[in-house]
């Protein structure tokens, strides 16, 4: 993991950036008691998706844009904090694309 609740810039957060082989994961985590109104990831709508894309293309022109592929999970944690039993956690890989006005050229 390279950070969590990182600010690239002041007004946006990433929940966690890691990187897995030459891939720059940046995930955003949503955390539920359960799905009566629906999956943890149905609010990571379209103004949370741009959100999230400006906050990854501040943080990579702070990095001087590293050779690396990138993409955005979404992690999906049901459960009760008073609950017994441990929480459900769902991994959703390339959950979304980075949006096309943002794309950087990787050199490659």
């Amino acid at each position: 993991m390279l950070g969590r609740n990182v600010r690239p810039n002041r007004r946006d957060e990433i929940d966690i950036i890691a990187k897995k082989g030459e891939t720059l994961v940046f995930a955003e985590v949503k955390t539920r008691r359960r799905e009566e109104f629906g999956r943890p990831a149905r609010a990571v709508d379209k103004a949370k998706r741009h959100t999230l894309n400006r906050a990854a293309a501040a943080y990579l022109r702070n990095a001087k844009h590293p050779d690396l592929f990138y993409r955005f999970d979404v992690l999906e944690v049901l459960g009760q904090p008073d609950d017994p039993a441990p929480p459900t956690i769902r991994h959703l890989e390339d959950a979304f694309p980075f949006e096309s006005r943002r794309m950087f050229p990787t050199g490659r």
